[in-house]
């Protein structure tokens, strides 16, 4: 985290085989390509992602300068060579740190708490806590993950026959895509096009633009076909990650063994830009405590800017973060309880006409079949482990 306060591209330029030394001074755009967030509870749009960072570097990982030459080795040769003077900022490597009452704001545009989103349903939980015979809480944490494809970021870009300055890169977005850097890069829509490389599997963060605008840019200050492949290392700190999680929660259940409440307070730690926020509160949201029959429950879910690499979309999409807390208090409740965690979860398990933590009905009601199916399988594993464990 610091303020760019010089960039001296002298040396570089002077190198071997280079063509030229790419900066923000040469995106014609707004030197922005970022995914808007679209939240009614969101401070800013969360447009304010660079593509080559022009005051502010934000995390390890951003990129300020981009060297074209006409081999690897000369262009790698000639970027170590750019020197950059930075203002050292504070750094706040977590999103609780973030937080804090005398944090400083990361972005000018917006608090480093930027979404707040709430779930109420049924009685007014505090009260039903204050007489339940059973409560179990506690403080849970999902971690960053990254993807770990196996193969980094390679792409292209070119001016096409039409006039069009396209990139062929990994997306599953390429429409999508093309919009989120148009501005940004400086051209109108209709001439941006997008068109996808050989994929292996289809992760999340191939739905960011952040590499199709850096190789866009770069043809367009060159005049002539670039391509950019990132090592290993390079692509880890380049690309977005899973968020972490930070969840205070309890539950409350009667004799018997029914739920009768939850409560959960959720940071989730976005990263340096807000990226996919709002899905992922949206989708949190709606899984801590299904698939249960939860009468009352109260939460609250809010999103926050940290100095580490930004979040993006991951398999389960938000089923991580909320069930790391609901899952992990399932087990606590049987253990106070004395019951067995696989009966605790079929006894509380929703059934028709139950609704979800939203107040909806379900599309479907498979869970009781599934857990009668998986029974047999949990009971032959529970006698394996107490055989093993004797």
């Amino acid at each position: 985290h610091a303020r760019i306060r010089n960039i001296d591209i002298s040396q570089a330029a002077a190198m071997p085989g280079v063509v030229k030394v790419v900066t923000a001074r040469d995106v014609r755009g707004t030197n922005r390509a970022t995914i808007t967030q679209d939240h009614p509870r969101a401070s800013s749009n969360g447009d304010f992602k660079p593509i080559l960072c022009d005051q502010k570097i934000f995390r390890f990982g951003d990129v300020v300068a981009l060297v074209a030459a006409y081999t690897r080795e000369e262009a790698r040769a000639a970027a170590q060579a750019v020197m950059v003077e930075l203002e050292e900022l504070p750094v706040y490597p977590t999103a609780l740190e973030a937080l804090a009452p005398d944090a400083q704001p990361i972005h000018e545009e917006t608090p480093n708490l930027f979404c707040v989103n709430r779930l109420a349903k049924g009685e007014d939980t505090a009260e039903i806590f204050k007489t339940a015979p059973h409560v179990v809480a506690g403080s849970f944490y999902s971690s960053r993950e990254p993807h770990l494809v196996l193969e980094p970021e390679t792409l292209q870009a070119y001016w096409d026959e039409e006039g069009r300055i396209t990139v062929h890169c990994k997306s599953q977005n390429i429409h999508a895509n093309k919009a989120q850097i148009a501005a940004g890069i400086g051209l109108p829509l209709d001439k941006v096009r997008i068109v996808e490389n050989p994929t292996g599997g289809s992760f999340g963060y191939a739905m960011d633009p952040s590499g199709c605008a850096l190789v866009a840019v770069a043809a367009m200050a060159v005049d002539r076909p670039v391509t950019l492949t990132m090592t290993n290392a390079e692509h880890q700190a380049f690309t977005g990650k899973r968020a972490p999680s930070y969840t205070n929660g309890r539950m409350a259940c009667d004799e018997a063994g029914r739920i009768l409440a939850i409560e959960y307070d959720m940071v989730l730690e976005h990263g340096a830009y807000p990226e996919t926020a709002y899905k992922l509160m949206d989708k949190a949201i709606r899984f801590i405590g299904n698939p249960y029959q939860v009468p009352n429950i109260r939460g609250l879910i809010r999103a926050g800017l940290s100095n580490t690499a930004f979040a993006i979309m991951y398999r389960a999409f938000g089923s991580p973060q909320a069930y790391t807390c609901s899952e992990a208090l399932m087990d606590m409740m049987a253990a106070q309880i004395g019951m067995d965690p696989f009966d605790f979860r079929y006894l509380n398990i929703a059934r028709p006409v139950d609704l979800t933590v939203n107040g909806y009905p379900y599309y479907e009601y498979p869970m009781e079949a599934m857990m009668k199916l998986m029974r047999p399988d949990y009971l032959a594993a529970r006698q394996r482990t107490d055989a093993f464990n004797k």
